[in-house]
């Protein structure tokens, strides 16, 4: 009757009380608690750190000391606020021709594969695709997709090639 009474005099309709839809605070009522399972983490996606590992390449490439080994690149992705794992490219079957860079926040196994900018577009054909003129003596400039690979229990696996020029 105290609802009904209350609803007449601010014109609100008393069965909105009863549910607490006139007011979803009203008893807690917007504070739901999930019974359901929590879905399984997403697999992490590393385009962002793509695009990071990417522009500290061209920031290594324009500003660096020339040199292209694994020490300078980690220096440059510190100073580009990413704190990852660069190894040569060696346990790769990649030589100085590529460096590997591992996230450990992501825990997958996957890795990426940034091209040497002091060798040919196709210094590392297993991991990049040479988009450029083809010139051998010309040096690769330019990053247009990163390589990624994963971690197998027998070695590694390309999962995917990059392009670079």
């Amino acid at each position: 009757e105290l609802l009904e009474s209350y609803g007449e005099s601010t014109g609100t309709d008393p069965s909105e009380f009863e549910t607490g839809a006139a007011d979803p605070d009203f008893l807690g009522a917007s504070e739901e608690i999930d019974t359901e399972d929590e879905p399984a983490p997403p697999t992490p996606d590393l385009s962002l750190l793509r695009e990071s590992v990417t522009g500290a390449w061209r920031e290594y490439l324009r500003r660096g000391d020339g040199h292209f080994n694994a020490d300078g690149f980690r220096e440059q992705l510190r100073a580009s606020g990413l704190e990852v794992s660069v190894k040569s490219g060696e346990s790769v079957g990649a030589a100085d021709n590529v460096l590997l860079v591992e996230d450990p926040a992501h825990g997958t196994g996957r890795f990426l594969v940034v091209p040497s900018f002091t060798k040919s577009p196709r210094a590392a054909p297993d991991w990049f695709d040479d988009a450029s003129d083809g010139v051998l003596t010309r040096r690769t400039r330019r990053i247009r997709r990163l390589a990624e690979g994963v971690w197998t229990e027998s070695g590694f696996d390309v999962v995917e090639k990059g392009r670079i020029e």
